[in-house]
Order: C-alpha cells, then structure tokens, then sequence
C-alpha cells in the first residue's frame, strides 16, 4: 500500500464535511483518505482497518449523527488504540456521545465556526501528528489515487 498520511472517519450522509477536510489536507501536500477511497469489490472492514493501520492520523470528524455511527465509533476507538487519534467537534454536541475511550483525547474544536474557517488549526495538528510533508497537492492527489489501488 503507498503511503497514507490521514484516513478521515465521518458519517456518510456528512460527506460534503470529509470532502472539505480532504480536498484542504490534499492542498497542504498529505495524502487523504475516506471510505470512498475503497474497490467495491473489497471487505470494507478489511479495507478500513488497513487504512487505518497506514495512516499517520485518524480524524474523526464529530457531529450528532457520526457520534451515533457503530463505524465511526470503531474508527475512533481504532485510532485511539494506535496513537494516531485526533477528535474533531465540527458541531456542537455533548461530550458523552463520545465514546469515553476517546472523549479526552487529541481533541480540537471547530464547532464555534464554518468547518472551512477552522481548517488552518487542523492541518496544525495534522502536521504535529504526522509531520510535515513535501509533497504537492498534485502529488498528494495521485498518491491518493494509487492508494486505492491497493484497496
């Protein structure tokens, strides 16, 4: 499998919130990845879990409903369980609908504003995370395509 920077875990019916994230991690040079990114003829929690063992960092992206996603929640507690965990409020929802594993862990709050607004303190964390990177956006792009590829 090539190099995967970020898997993204999110609610599908959120898509448009994991497609903002990846296109503004994409442009910063890393390597994104979501469900998407799966063969529809794969093992989708075969696929999930080889994502997430590649990745430098699992973003959870948290609202009302993916805190309600048995997916996201097993992504997140995943994450968590391999250090690369970083938990991100993009709505305003009570922290018991966390899972309690991750609840106080890598947390960063973009609910106060536009996701978009917050994306420079992301790739912050991103960068804490994973380190920085030197590829291109386009770079990034291809890279991610030949991931799924592997998928």
């Amino acid at each position: 499998m090539k190099t995967i920077d970020v898997f993204i875990s999110y609610k599908r019916e959120e898509r448009e919130l994991a497609d903002l994230v990846s296109r503004g991690l994409t442009d910063a040079g890393y390597v994104a990845v979501t469900d998407l990114n799966i063969q529809k003829a794969t093992d989708f929690g075969e696929a999930i879990d080889r994502m997430i063992k590649e990745a430098s960092v699992v973003v959870v992206l948290w609202t009302a409903a993916s805190a309600s996603s048995e997916w996201v929640r097993l992504e997140a507690r995943e994450g968590k369980r391999r250090g690369k965990y970083l938990g991100v409020r993009v709505e305003a929802i009570e922290p018991d609908d966390i899972p309690v594993e991750v609840r106080n862990d890598n947390w960063l709050n973009l609910a106060d504003a536009p996701l978009k607004d917050g994306l420079p303190q992301l790739l912050t964390e991103v960068r804490r995370l994973a380190g920085a990177t030197t590829r291109s956006s386009e770079d990034a792009a291809k890279d991610a395509k030949l991931a799924e590829g592997d998928l």
